[in-house]
């Protein structure tokens, strides 16, 4: 498995993301999802490996593997362990074709007793803010990823440089700040 996916890493190129069909500790950045080099592989695999045997009480299966191009990003600040890059991301949940809401991917408790920068709160600030337009815009990209799905999803939208990247999506029962009405 480490082999196909070094391979695959050649084929993305460098830098890229990797992460489990569940998450990336993205907490962990340069230890767990940030791939600089073929090498780096085996210590990534092993260390989101533990972290998804430990996140959960259960822990989270693992039997998925994903590789994608580290998406061209400018970061608003660095956080957790000084090393991961906070931009700009949104989540939108959506339940049988319609939004039912939205959020900030970034909640202000979330760097709470981690590293971050002075001045951090006003960057999130800024980071978080969310204008009619952008609103505008995620909710129909949103509706088009909606009409190929059945129930209650939560879709994760990330900007890039080169405009907004749709980067994860889950069951919305399952993501942070699932609206109660979409709760199982």
């Amino acid at each position: 498995m480490v082999e196909r996916l070094q391979a695959m890493t050649v084929e993305v190129g460098y830098p890229c993301f990797l992460r489990t069909g569940m998450g990336s500790n993205k907490h962990g950045w340069k230890e767990t999802c940030y791939v600089t080099a073929m090498d780096q592989i085996p210590e990534r695999v092993r260390n989101l490996v533990e972290w998804s045997c430990l996140v959960d009480l259960w822990g989270m299966p693992y039997d998925v593997w994903v590789i994608r191009e580290f998406l061209p990003i400018e970061p608003a600040f660095y956080a957790f362990r000084g090393d991961m890059p906070v931009n700009r991301e949104r989540r939108y949940f959506f339940n049988d074709g319609k939004v039912v809401s939205h959020i900030a991917y970034w909640p202000e408790d979330a760097f709470i007793n981690h590293k971050k920068p002075d001045g951090w709160r006003a960057m999130l600030t800024e980071v978080n803010r969310q204008d009619a337009l952008e609103i505008e815009h995620l909710t129909t990209m949103t509706l088009q990823v909606a009409k190929r799905f059945k129930g209650a999803w939560a879709l994760d939208w990330l900007w890039t440089k080169r405009g907004w990247y749709a980067t994860d999506m889950a069951e919305a029962h399952r993501a942070w700040g699932c609206p109660k009405e979409l709760s199982k």
